[in-house]
């Protein structure tokens, strides 16, 4: 069974590389406000870092992760997530050795 994901822009083929062959996924400038596809998305990737908040939650009501594919949350109200039961994850430390002191 896909999995519906969706996402906030334009990925690079090393990070679709990353999906199962049979996901299905949206790309965020795709769907209207009213659009059916929100009701099926079960995880959202973001890449571009756009605010992600609980109005956003709202409109997925299958929505059962988020994922970051960055060190911060700042953009994602986590507290939001929280009170939806929707786990929220990152990459911290990801960029640690690649900075300078």
């Amino acid at each position: 069974m896909p999995n519906h994901i969706l996402v906030d822009g334009p990925l690079p083929e090393s990070i679709l590389g990353l999906f199962d062959e049979g996901d299905i996924l949206y790309q965020i400038t795709d769907l209207q406000d009213e659009d059916e596809r929100w009701g099926v998305i079960e995880g959202y990737f973001t890449y571009g870092h756009p605010a992600t908040d609980g109005n956003l939650m709202d409109r997925m009501p299958c929505l059962r992760v988020i994922s970051n594919f960055g060190v911060g949350v700042d953009h994602i109200d986590t507290e939001a997530a929280k009170k939806r039961g929707i786990p929220v994850g990152n990459t911290p430390h990801l960029l640690d050795g690649a900075t300078a002191d």
